[in-house]
Parts: structure tokens; sequence; C-alpha cells
């Protein structure tokens, strides 16, 4: 995600135009009370979380505010090792996001690397609740509210709008979570300077691909003062931003250009939720389905195994030693989890639960004391490079405190934290959706006026039940939703032990009634094998969310440090290789038409707190392949394709165990295979 020079006149050369007519109109309830910090009466007892204001376009559901969610179990051990790892020290290891950042007044580096660090704080503190992020953010979050100058700017003196995109992104969240009045104005100044200043100070370089992040801070300020000139600023952004959904329209493989531009994986990542947001402005239907279309491109061309498709650093056709960049995983959930209340699809949250529970884990170090610039489907060594990535560091495969270029390092600590907000929405009638499945305790006002607190129990990713248990002072009658995943054709929900139905895969089931102290919502979820397709015909095995890969056993090296970095203390967050300690070119024994018939469900007796290990993973497939003894490294040190499947390989049969994707760091998961 380095910044290179790039012609001024290339990037603002003319897009597509969508049509800026304004969708049709609909019954505005009051925005927020003063107890968010907003003008204006209370939320209404019927719809206690207000939807868009008009001209707006209502969204499908409405997120809560930031901290109404609270992780449990193993999400809040993820959000616990962030708060005691690499996030949170990180600051104290490398100056750009330390004390000499601009961003705290000092004179180091005023461009992207602070507002990272500080969205992924600020994230961590009010999802988490830890008082020690809460401490670190404050001198960020002080400093920001105290910069804005009188004509409505702030921040640093660097001149892109890109880091203050990402200040404006967090602002929201962090008023969310604590009723800040300062938040409100200050957003309302700052973007009456954009709107003044985008005529002869357009977007340029990263901003033009990354529009949408700056759409989403204007309607979220928008639904709380109505203040027309926001939608007049969205117009003139949408104008000056790539035109991603003329782009995704043409479902053709993006070709063409640097890696700074269309086809780089992160742009793409961000730019992909545009369709989304510009349709609530433009309420235009083909705009809404471009969202669709982008997915189906990136997938068709680009996807991976894990959920997320290509990035190193531009997006190349899929295959078994291919990376995907972080940064692209953790823009991609993002750009998920702003387009799943908008749209209200359940197949977004399917895409959001196979990211965040493959890719994303897999790239951190199982103690989040580090992290991996690229994860590869196969990877079967992690050592230092050239690798022959299209954009390649050297350090891409490395895990440590900085692996590939800083981007990552300072970006990657707000994915799980957003994550656990999204796990319920707001749902029309004043009802709560169960959109995303992980242990958590949501508190939230309901129809009527009450509030109610739920408690969802599960061992899910890993295991196929999910319970949710009601606590209300009195009967309350609101509209419960859960989401049945696509993957699951024969699903189950009780209501305090009688069976509640239809339930149809790829919906939002709603239960409307009168709910009490103690009810209880039971959702059993099958979770059958099935495999897809990948390079040279190999297989990757799944189960509901998870993907499997093979068990390679790691022993990991720590490398001397390095002085890429000025002052970046290497000895605190040491870089390390991953090599392997057994044999990894096997070809499975399967019949990918029925997994089931040779691979065998052994799940362990209680789910770790960090399930994301090898030590910790609570289910595990086991079965039998043979060596292919051809099969080895490429003289780029990475793993060869794939022999063709089905292979003919004669070696004696062996036992093989298969362990989640997002509990390895070594691991094959683009499988050769030969039918029993």
């Amino acid at each position: 995600m380095r910044l290179v020079p790039i012609s001024l006149a290339l990037l603002l050369a003319p897009t597509l135009a969508l049509a800026e007519g304004l969708g049709p109109t609909f019954q505005r309830l009051p925005p927020p009370g003063a107890a968010s910090g907003a003008a204006g009466s209370a939320a209404s007892a019927a719809e206690p979380y207000p939807n868009n204001r008009a001209p707006l376009s209502p969204k499908a559901y409405v997120a809560l505010p930031f901290g109404s969610i609270q992780a449990r179990g193993w999400l809040a051990e993820q959000l616990r090792l962030e708060a005691h790892g690499l996030a949170a020290g990180l600051g104290g290891a490398f100056p750009d996001v330390g004390k000499d950042s601009a961003w705290l007044g000092g004179t180091g580096e005023a461009w992207e690397r602070g507002p990272y660090y500080t969205r992924g704080l600020v994230a961590l503190a009010y999802a988490g609740g830890d008082p020690t992020v809460k401490a670190l953010a404050k001198p960020w979050i002080e400093w920001v509210l105290n910069s804005q100058r009188p004509d409505g700017s702030f921040g640093t003196q660097h001149p892109d709008w890109w880091p203050r995109m990402l200040t404006e992104q967090w602002l929201t969240w962090y008023q969310e979570a604590t009723g800040d009045p300062r938040v409100i104005p200050f957003l309302t100044r700052a973007f009456a300077y954009q709107l003044q200043e985008m005529k002869d100070r357009p977007l340029w370089q990263w901003a033009i691909y990354r529009g949408a992040d700056n759409l989403e801070p204007i309607y979220w300020l928008y639904d709380r003062t109505g203040d027309e000139k926001l939608l007049e600023l969205a117009r003139v952004l949408k104008s000056q931003t790539f035109d991603w959904s003329g782009l995704f329209s043409l479902g053709a493989p993006l070709t063409g250009g640097s890696f700074i531009e269309h086809r780089h994986g992160v742009n793409v990542a961000q730019g992909l939720k545009m369709p989304a947001l510009w349709w609530e402005q433009s309420g235009d239907s083909d705009t809404r389905a471009d969202f669709q279309k982008g997915l189906d491109l990136l997938f068709r061309f680009y996807g991976q195994p894990h959920g997320v498709f290509t990035g190193q650093e531009p997006v190349a056709p899929s295959g078994a030693t291919v990376g995907t960049e972080l940064c692209v995983t953790v823009e991609y959930l993002h750009s998920l989890e702003v387009a799943l209340p908008i749209l209200g699809d359940a197949s977004i949250a399917d895409r959001i639960e196979k990211a965040a529970y493959n890719a994303l884990p897999a790239a951190l170090k199982s103690d989040l004391m580090g992290y991996q610039y690229y994860i590869l489907p196969n990877e079967v060594k992690c050592s230092p490079g050239p690798h022959g990535f299209e954009t390649d560091h050297g350090t891409n495969l490395l895990f440590g405190g900085i692996s590939g270029y800083p981007c990552c390092a300072v970006n990657q600590h707000y994915a799980w934290p957003l994550m656990s907000q999204r796990l319920f929405l707001a749902a029309p009638g004043g009802g709560l959706a169960a959109a995303l499945y992980a242990p958590c305790e949501v508190r939230a006002k309901v129809a009527g006026g009450g509030s109610v607190t739920l408690v969802e129990e599960t061992g899910y990713p890993f295991r196929e039940d999910v319970t949710i248990r009601v606590r209300t002072v009195k009967p309350t009658r609101f509209p419960m939703s859960v989401r049945i995943p696509g993957w699951c054709a024969q699903a189950r929900v009780t209501v305090n032990g009688k069976t509640e139905g239809p339930s149809v895969a790829g919906t939002f089931q709603k239960l409307d009634r009168v709910w009490a102290m103690g009810d209880r919502v039971e959702i059993h979820l099958p979770m059958e094998l099935r495999t897809t397709s990948w390079e040279n015909h190999s297989v990757a095995v799944e189960r509901g969310p998870l993907v499997f890969a093979l068990k390679v056993a790691e022993e990991w090296w720590p490398l001397p440090p390095e002085a890429e970095l000025k002052g970046y203390d290497a000895e605190r967050f040491p870089s390390w290789e991953v090599r392997p300690k057994s044999a990894w070119n096997f070809a499975l024994s399967v019949d990918p038409a029925d997994p089931a018939k040779s691979l065998q469900v052994v799940e362990g007796k209680t789910a770790s707190p960090q399930p994301f290990s090898q030590a910790g993973c609570p289910v595990m497939l086991v079965g039998r392949g043979r060596k292919v003894r051809s099969w080895g490294l490429n003289d780029l040190a990475l793993a060869a394709p794939p022999p063709y499947s089905p292979v003919d390989v004669s070696t004696p049969l062996e036992p093989v165990t298969l362990v989640p994707f997002a509990s390895t760091r070594l691991r094959v998961t683009e499988l050769p295979w030969f039918k029993p």
C-alpha cells in the first residue's frame, strides 16, 4: 500500500456518470435523542433505532450503536489478545504510531498510519471495554478533537482527504459509544469545509478509489442533523470517486493500470461498498445490483478458498500460491459489514463469516503479537523472499510486528471489534436480528420502549448449535429474526423447545412474539461436508462456514532484527520464519461428490479460548491420503502447483488430518485427490 507518484491528470480522468436523482421519500422517524449527542426528539417507542432520514432510501436493518454488543467466549479472547498484544504495544515499538506521530502533535508521519492505528484503538476500546486500550486511545481522540481550525479543517497539514476519511469513521463509533457532544459539531464543520474545498482541491491518489469511506460518515451525520448540504457533499464526492459500479457492471477482469489504481486489492475491497452506499441516495435499482455484480466478478476471477479474493498488492488470478494481503481481508470485511444492514441479504452475512472465520485469523499469530502480510491457500514454508509476487517486499510471508509494508500492522486490529458490533442488528418493527453467529451479549431497545438483553451461547463456527437466552424485566413483544446460512439446508429453530418453521436456507427467519425472562431460542445448523474445486481440479473441504486444510507441523524460527524501518523496535515484536516439520505433499482419498464417506469429523471435548491455533482447534477431519513424491517446492520456495486430479498415485495409504484453515500457519488447502 505504498504511496507512489502518479499522474493527477490520469487519476482525474472522467468516470462513468450515474444518475443523481433522489430516491422515493418515506416516513422519517425522529433522530436519536440527546443521549447520543444528536439534535431532535427521542426515537419513537416503535422504532428505537431510526432508519435513514428522507430522502435517503431506508435500509433493511440498522446497525446498533457502537458498544451495544459485548463479545464473550472465544470472540472475547480475540479482543483480549489484541488489547494486550500487537495492537496495544505497537505504539511503543513503532514511532509512526507513537509519540512522534503528527496525529499526536509530533514531527513524524502525518499521513494514514496515525488514523489507521486510532481507528483500531477506538474500535477495540469501545467494543471490548478494556480500560488500558481506552487510555491508549484517549490522547489520539483528544488531539484530533482539539485540532480543528476555525475554517473547519482538522488534523495534520498533509493535504490528502484520505486519512481524514479514516478519522471521521472512528469519530462516529466513538460518538455512539460515549455520546461525546463535541463530535457532531466537529463533523458538521469538517464536512462544510470539505464541500467548500473540493472544487479546487478534489480527491487524489488513494482517495479517488476510497470515496465510499467518506460517504459512510457523511450519511451517518445527515441522519442526525438533516443538513441538506451533506447530500450535496455526497454528490460531489461521488462525482470525484472512481466509478466502481461502472466497473463491476462490466463483469470483466480488472486489467490495466498500476497497483495504485482499480486493480489494487485494498482499493477494490474498499470500493466494493460504494454501490450499496450510493443506492441509499440514488435509489437506483441498477446501482443496488452492482454490489452483487462486484462480488460475482471478484470471486469469478480472483476468489480464494478462504473466502477473500487475491491482492498481492494488485489482484491476480486465483491460484494455490497466490497471496491475499491482510488489509484486503479487513477492508473487505468492513465493506460487507456496511452493505449487510443496507441490503439485508443473508448471503452477505455468510460471506462475512467465511472471511472472518478463515482468512482473518490465519493471517495473525495465535497470540496476536504479529501478522503475515500475504496468506496463501497452499503455504508450506514462510520464509524471506522474493517469492515472485507482483509487489514483493521480501518479508511478505514472515510473521512479525511488521510484515511486508507497515499498513497492515497499523490497520489489522479493527477487524475483530468491528465485526463484534455487527453480530446483531436492529430490525424493522422495533426488533432485533441475529445476523452473525459468535458468543456475545447484546443490550438493546425494542418495540414498546422496553430494553432487553440477549445472551448468545455457542461454540459456532466449530459447533452446530446456537442458543439465545432472553432477559427482560417484563414480557415484551418484538420480532426477533435469526439468520439461516445459505449452506444449511436442514436448519431447525425452536423457541422454548417448540419447533418454529419453516427454516429456509439463505434467509432471516422471523420470530414475532411476546418474549419473557428466560425464553430460549435454539438454532441447530447441521454442518455437512462439501468440497469446492480449485487449481488443477484440486479440492478444498468445507464444513459450515469453515474451510479445512492439511495439518502441517510447524517449526518457528526467529530472524535477526531488520533496520528497514526507522525507529522500529524489532526486539519487542520480532519476525518469524515458519518451517514444516512434517510431510505436506499428500493427495487426499476422497470422493468430491461425497466427502463424508472418507472423512470423519472429530470434535474436542471443549472449545479452547483460542481455537485459531493448532493446539487449540476444537474440530478436525480425519482421513487417509498418499504422498505424491514428485510434488515439492518450486524455485521460489513456494509449493509447486498441485498435480492435476484425480492423481494416479500408488504410495502407501497414510492417515491425514485436516484442521480449520484459521488454525494453521502452514497448510495445504487446495488438495490433489484420488477416489477411495
